[in-house]
């Protein structure tokens, strides 16, 4: 079933602004893009486990990440062999936040 959710950084990078506006509204989850100036691959295991709680403790669910995958030209294999690791770290952020 679909979760009516907000890209939090479309709010705020604060994320506690971004849920306590999201609870506001009634929706039942966030998508994460970024937080605290930071891409969701750029995130350490802590800040995931941080951001994970912060979620939860709002009576929220993570409804969707969304990195930068693919937003640019692949030149190279370099460049695609970047982006892999971006989806690779996304992937693994996905697995810690359930």
């Amino acid at each position: 079933m679909w979760k009516r959710s907000v890209i939090t950084d479309e709010i705020s990078q604060d994320l506690e602004r971004a849920l306590a506006l999201a609870r506001e509204f009634g929706l039942e989850g966030v998508d994460i893009r970024s937080v605290w100036d930071r891409r969701i691959h750029e995130l350490t295991a802590a800040e995931l486990e941080r951001l994970r709680a912060m979620v939860e403790g709002a009576g929220l669910q993570v409804a969707a990440l969304a990195p930068p995958f693919l937003k640019c030209p692949i030149d190279s294999l370099a460049d695609w062999e970047a982006h892999l690791a971006i989806l690779e770290r996304t992937i693994a952020a996905a697995h810690r936040l359930g």
